[in-house]
């Protein structure tokens, strides 16, 4: 899946089958939020003519003779609110677009529909052509009717209720939200921001430590409510070290729903949205010769 496509179908069916002033829940995939050209901005990447360029056609004063960091940081000052073109596209047709937190995909009830389409496919595939596992997607479809979805509704919500009975401990005044900022400025199609809240007593001041803590804040999100470890590394944290003031990157692969470290992982893989072993098998064409490993295709 990529942006284009998407777009088309979100805009060519998607759209036209939903009721008026619907609410429509994604997550933060790539492809759901990209920006529209226009909301772009100038980054740490572009050279002082792409900058100056900008600005000129932002109205903004600037003296030529400024430096690249100078100019960046009047950008900072006039850049506009971000525009995403599919909540633009919603917005245009009535509806409104609902995004999930990051690593919260199981606030979604499509993740069911999705691991039960997987799942019945799988179990029922005997032939691998493409044109028996299409009919036996068809077929898992059609065992998705209301009665099921609101099944699945059901168990969201005692899930997430169930959540907060856990965290309903904690009390409003014990805690300082402050909101980090996920997106990098090379990169504004990334995942938004996520609430992180510092302890009472504890200093805001010190981003080492702040940025250390959220850090562990993530893995210890991933690996105590949901129980989950790295499938590829089979640990919370990856094998490679951690830059400085960086989080911990996760995915869950598509074909086989189990969670990965972007860093236990390649670039086509993550492309594909699979971990190493989904892609290895997708991509085998000698049955005669076994598979290659991922921790071994990752040093190679």
């Amino acid at each position: 899946m990529n942006k284009e496509h998407f777009t088309e179908w979100f805009r060519d069916t998607l759209l036209p089958k939903l009721p008026p002033r619907s609410v429509i829940i994604m997550d933060n995939a790539p492809y759901h939020s990209h920006l529209d050209p226009d909301s772009r901005v100038p980054n740490t990447s572009s050279n002082k003519s792409e900058i100056s360029a900008w600005l000129e056609k932002s109205i903004v004063q600037y003296d030529k003779k400024m430096k690249k960091t100078e100019l960046l940081d009047l950008v900072k000052q006039k850049k506009p609110q971000p525009r995403y073109i599919i909540d633009d596209l919603a917005s245009a047709n009535g509806h409104e677009i609902l995004r999930t937190p990051p690593y919260h995909c199981e606030l979604n009830p499509i993740e069911m529909v999705w691991s039960y389409l997987k799942g019945y496919v799988a179990r029922h595939n005997s032939s691998c052509k493409k044109k028996d596992i299409i009919k036996l997607f068809e077929e898992a479809k059609s065992h998705i009717d209301a009665e099921r979805w609101a099944k699945f509704e059901t168990h969201v919500e005692r899930e997430f209720e169930e959540k907060l009975r856990q965290l309903d401990g904690i009390r409003d005044e014990d805690v300082n939200p402050v909101v980090i900022d996920m997106t990098d400025d090379d990169s504004q199609d990334s995942q938004r921001t996520i609430p992180y809240m510092f302890s009472e007593g504890e200093e805001e001041g010190n981003d080492d430590e702040n940025d250390n803590d959220f850090e562990d804040s993530v893995s210890d999100t991933i690996n105590d409510a949901d129980e989950i470890l790295c499938n590829t590394c089979g640990s919370i944290e990856p094998p490679k070290p951690i830059q400085k003031d960086k989080y911990i990157s996760w995915f869950q692969c598509d074909a086989c729903d189990q969670w990965v470290h972007n860093r236990c992982c390649t670039k086509p893989a993550l492309a594909k949205n699979v971990c190493l072993r989904c892609f290895s098998i997708f991509n085998h064409r000698n049955l005669s010769e076994p598979l290659i490993s991922p921790l071994e295709e990752m040093e190679q």
